[in-house]
Protein backbone atom coordinates (compact mmCIF):
# COMPACT_ATOMS: atom_id res chain seq x y z
CA UNK A 1 0.00 0.00 0.00
CA UNK A 2 2.01 3.07 -1.00
CA UNK A 3 1.48 6.34 0.69
CA UNK A 4 -0.09 7.91 -2.85
CA UNK A 5 -2.58 4.97 -2.71
CA UNK A 6 -3.26 5.44 0.83
CA UNK A 7 -3.89 9.37 0.23
CA UNK A 8 -6.36 8.79 -2.71
CA UNK A 9 -8.21 6.01 -1.12
CA UNK A 10 -9.15 8.10 1.93
CA UNK A 11 -9.96 11.24 0.31
CA UNK A 12 -12.11 9.12 -1.77
CA UNK A 13 -13.67 7.96 1.28
CA UNK A 14 -13.44 11.41 2.57
CA UNK A 15 -15.07 12.46 -0.22
CA UNK A 16 -17.92 10.03 -0.29
CA UNK A 17 -18.44 10.62 3.78
CA UNK A 18 -19.31 14.31 2.04
CA UNK A 19 -21.54 12.39 -0.49
CA UNK A 20 -23.58 10.92 2.16
CA UNK A 21 -23.41 14.56 4.16
CA UNK A 22 -25.25 16.30 1.39
CA UNK A 23 -27.96 13.49 1.30
CA UNK A 24 -28.52 13.77 4.70
CA UNK A 25 -29.27 17.04 5.04
CA UNK A 26 -31.78 16.63 2.49
CA UNK A 27 -33.32 14.13 5.05
CA UNK A 28 -33.09 16.28 8.14
CA UNK A 29 -34.12 19.95 6.28
CA UNK A 30 -37.38 17.77 5.10
CA UNK A 31 -37.81 16.70 8.72
CA UNK A 32 -40.72 18.39 10.66
CA UNK A 33 -41.30 18.99 14.56
CA UNK A 34 -38.27 17.05 15.05
CA UNK A 35 -35.82 19.37 16.10
CA UNK A 36 -34.00 17.18 18.41
CA UNK A 37 -33.92 14.55 15.93
CA UNK A 38 -32.83 17.53 13.24
CA UNK A 39 -29.93 19.33 16.07
CA UNK A 40 -28.44 15.18 16.10
CA UNK A 41 -28.52 15.24 12.86
CA UNK A 42 -26.52 18.40 12.09
CA UNK A 43 -24.21 18.04 14.59
CA UNK A 44 -23.41 14.12 14.03
CA UNK A 45 -22.98 14.84 10.73
CA UNK A 46 -20.97 17.25 10.49
CA UNK A 47 -18.52 15.92 13.55
CA UNK A 48 -18.84 12.52 12.96
CA UNK A 49 -18.52 12.03 8.77
CA UNK A 50 -15.46 14.70 8.10
CA UNK A 51 -13.85 14.31 11.35
CA UNK A 52 -13.61 10.39 10.56
CA UNK A 53 -12.19 10.76 7.60
CA UNK A 54 -9.27 13.82 8.43
CA UNK A 55 -8.83 10.94 11.12
CA UNK A 56 -8.63 8.47 8.56
CA UNK A 57 -6.11 10.19 6.49
CA UNK A 58 -4.27 11.02 9.85
CA UNK A 59 -3.79 6.94 10.92
CA UNK A 60 -3.15 6.23 7.38
CA UNK A 61 -0.45 8.42 7.21
CA UNK A 62 1.08 7.29 10.58
CA UNK A 63 0.81 3.86 9.88
CA UNK A 64 2.85 3.99 6.30
CA UNK A 65 5.66 6.02 8.29
CA UNK A 66 6.05 3.73 10.98
CA UNK A 67 6.20 0.76 8.55
CA UNK A 68 2.69 -0.67 9.36
CA UNK A 69 1.35 0.21 5.70
CA UNK A 70 0.10 -3.14 5.28
CA UNK A 71 -2.01 -3.09 8.18
CA UNK A 72 -3.35 0.42 7.57
CA UNK A 73 -6.15 -0.73 5.63
CA UNK A 74 -8.92 -0.66 8.74
CA UNK A 75 -8.35 2.90 8.98
CA UNK A 76 -10.45 3.23 5.42
CA UNK A 77 -12.96 1.70 7.79
CA UNK A 78 -13.47 4.87 9.97
CA UNK A 79 -16.12 6.79 8.33
CA UNK A 80 -18.44 3.65 7.64
CA UNK A 81 -18.09 3.08 11.04
CA UNK A 82 -19.26 6.95 11.83
CA UNK A 83 -22.23 6.26 9.13
CA UNK A 84 -23.13 3.45 11.49
CA UNK A 85 -23.20 5.06 14.60
CA UNK A 86 -24.93 7.91 12.76
CA UNK A 87 -27.73 6.02 11.08
CA UNK A 88 -28.31 3.67 14.12
CA UNK A 89 -28.87 7.14 16.29
CA UNK A 90 -31.18 8.10 13.58
CA UNK A 91 -33.16 5.16 14.29
CA UNK A 92 -33.54 5.61 17.39
CA UNK A 93 -34.27 8.93 18.20
CA UNK A 94 -36.91 9.05 15.23
CA UNK A 95 -39.73 6.24 16.62
CA UNK A 96 -42.58 6.07 15.03
CA UNK A 97 -45.17 8.56 16.04
CA UNK A 98 -49.10 8.86 16.17
CA UNK A 99 -50.14 12.03 13.92
CA UNK A 100 -53.88 13.44 13.39
CA UNK A 101 -54.94 13.38 10.18
CA UNK A 102 -58.34 15.04 11.02
CA UNK A 103 -60.22 15.68 14.37
CA UNK A 104 -63.80 14.24 15.03
CA UNK A 105 -66.07 16.17 11.81
CA UNK A 106 -70.11 17.07 12.83
CA UNK A 107 -71.80 19.06 10.03
CA UNK A 108 -74.55 19.71 8.35
CA UNK A 109 -75.31 19.95 4.56
CA UNK A 110 -78.38 22.15 3.25
CA UNK A 111 -80.03 23.31 0.26
CA UNK A 112 -81.53 26.57 -0.13
CA UNK A 113 -81.75 26.36 3.88
CA UNK A 114 -83.19 22.96 3.75
CA UNK A 115 -81.63 19.72 5.36
CA UNK A 116 -79.90 17.53 2.37
CA UNK A 117 -80.81 13.99 3.19
CA UNK A 118 -79.59 10.57 2.59
CA UNK A 119 -76.68 12.83 0.71
CA UNK A 120 -73.18 10.94 0.90
CA UNK A 121 -70.34 13.17 2.30
CA UNK A 122 -67.22 11.78 1.84
CA UNK A 123 -63.72 12.70 3.60
CA UNK A 124 -60.67 12.22 2.08
CA UNK A 125 -56.85 12.32 3.48
CA UNK A 126 -53.76 12.38 2.13
CA UNK A 127 -50.60 11.98 4.08
CA UNK A 128 -48.05 12.28 1.64
CA UNK A 129 -48.69 9.25 -1.19
CA UNK A 130 -51.01 7.32 0.65
CA UNK A 131 -54.45 8.11 0.50
CA UNK A 132 -57.52 7.80 2.98
CA UNK A 133 -60.82 7.85 2.58
CA UNK A 134 -64.55 7.13 3.93
CA UNK A 135 -67.95 8.01 3.92
CA UNK A 136 -71.57 9.12 6.02
CA UNK A 137 -74.95 9.49 5.11
CA UNK A 138 -76.71 12.66 6.36
CA UNK A 139 -79.64 12.10 8.38
CA UNK A 140 -82.91 13.46 8.16
CA UNK A 141 -81.37 16.96 9.18
CA UNK A 142 -78.69 16.75 6.62
CA UNK A 143 -76.16 16.21 9.54
CA UNK A 144 -73.29 14.10 9.11
CA UNK A 145 -70.32 12.75 11.30
CA UNK A 146 -66.94 11.62 11.09
CA UNK A 147 -64.52 9.93 13.57
CA UNK A 148 -60.77 11.39 14.28
CA UNK A 149 -58.74 9.85 11.90
CA UNK A 150 -55.32 8.91 13.09
CA UNK A 151 -51.95 7.62 11.38
CA UNK A 152 -48.70 5.72 12.85
CA UNK A 153 -45.84 6.97 10.71
CA UNK A 154 -41.94 7.34 11.51
CA UNK A 155 -41.85 10.73 9.94
CA UNK A 156 -38.36 11.47 8.39
CA UNK A 157 -39.45 13.05 5.55
CA UNK A 158 -41.91 16.22 5.14
CA UNK A 159 -45.43 15.07 3.75
CA UNK A 160 -47.82 17.50 2.12
CA UNK A 161 -51.22 16.57 4.44
CA UNK A 162 -54.51 17.51 2.98
CA UNK A 163 -57.98 16.91 4.48
CA UNK A 164 -60.98 17.48 1.96
CA UNK A 165 -64.79 16.87 2.27
CA UNK A 166 -66.86 16.59 -0.76
CA UNK A 167 -70.81 15.72 -1.30
CA UNK A 168 -71.24 13.18 -3.60
CA UNK A 169 -72.66 14.61 -6.68
CA UNK A 170 -72.63 14.94 -10.16
CA UNK A 171 -72.55 18.86 -10.26
CA UNK A 172 -69.34 20.77 -9.45
CA UNK A 173 -71.09 22.47 -6.08
CA UNK A 174 -70.25 19.34 -3.98
CA UNK A 175 -67.31 20.71 -2.06
CA UNK A 176 -67.62 21.07 1.55
CA UNK A 177 -64.26 21.81 2.99
CA UNK A 178 -60.56 21.66 2.11
CA UNK A 179 -57.28 22.26 3.38
CA UNK A 180 -53.60 21.47 2.60
CA UNK A 181 -50.29 21.90 4.43
CA UNK A 182 -47.01 21.25 4.66
CA UNK A 183 -47.53 20.17 8.29
CA UNK A 184 -49.34 17.93 10.34
CA UNK A 185 -53.19 19.38 10.32
CA UNK A 186 -53.61 19.07 14.12
CA UNK A 187 -54.48 22.69 14.92
CA UNK A 188 -56.67 24.33 17.44
CA UNK A 189 -58.88 26.46 14.84
CA UNK A 190 -59.39 23.47 12.48
CA UNK A 191 -60.46 21.34 15.49
CA UNK A 192 -63.10 23.78 16.56
CA UNK A 193 -64.52 24.62 12.97
CA UNK A 194 -64.65 21.30 11.91
CA UNK A 195 -67.15 20.25 15.29
CA UNK A 196 -69.44 22.88 13.83
CA UNK A 197 -69.43 22.64 9.71
CA UNK A 198 -72.79 24.39 8.50
CA UNK A 199 -72.23 24.00 4.74
CA UNK A 200 -75.09 25.48 2.33
CA UNK A 201 -74.48 24.14 -1.38
CA UNK A 202 -75.93 27.36 -2.64
CA UNK A 203 -73.04 29.46 -1.04
CA UNK A 204 -70.39 30.18 -3.17
CA UNK A 205 -66.65 28.39 -1.89
CA UNK A 206 -64.92 31.31 0.71
CA UNK A 207 -61.08 30.92 1.47
CA UNK A 208 -60.67 31.37 5.16
CA UNK A 209 -56.73 32.23 6.43
CA UNK A 210 -57.13 30.45 10.07
CA UNK A 211 -55.35 31.58 12.85
CA UNK A 212 -52.31 29.27 13.59
CA UNK A 213 -51.94 29.02 17.77
CA UNK A 214 -49.62 26.70 17.33
CA UNK A 215 -46.95 28.25 14.87
CA UNK A 216 -48.54 31.44 14.39
CA UNK A 217 -45.76 32.21 11.34
CA UNK A 218 -46.87 29.32 9.19
CA UNK A 219 -50.10 30.76 7.15
CA UNK A 220 -53.13 27.92 7.20
CA UNK A 221 -55.59 28.51 4.85
CA UNK A 222 -59.13 26.33 3.79
CA UNK A 223 -61.85 27.26 1.59
CA UNK A 224 -65.58 26.27 2.40
CA UNK A 225 -69.16 26.46 1.77
CA UNK A 226 -69.49 27.20 5.67
CA UNK A 227 -69.65 30.35 7.43
CA UNK A 228 -67.45 30.77 9.92
CA UNK A 229 -68.39 34.26 12.02
CA UNK A 230 -65.57 33.49 14.63
CA UNK A 231 -62.81 36.21 14.49
CA UNK A 232 -60.83 34.69 17.29
CA UNK A 233 -60.05 31.74 14.82
CA UNK A 234 -60.22 33.12 11.21
CA UNK A 235 -57.67 36.62 10.31
CA UNK A 236 -59.81 37.03 6.61
CA UNK A 237 -61.76 36.27 4.56
CA UNK A 238 -61.87 35.81 0.60
CA UNK A 239 -64.11 35.03 -2.00
CA UNK A 240 -62.79 32.25 -4.67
Amino acid sequence: MTLGWTIFACIGTFFLSYVVLAIGFVTAFGLQQHSKLLNYYVVSAWAWLPGSGILAIILAIGNYRSGAAADGYWVLLLPFAALTVYFAGLLLLDKKREYVLSPAVNGRVTQDGLPCRGACVVRTLMHGETRYEDEAVTDEQGRFQFAAKTVISRGWFKSRYRQELYLKTDSDAGLLWYISADSVLSHKSIDILLQQLQCELTNPEVEYELVNFEQPEQPLTAVSRSIFNQPQLVKTITPC
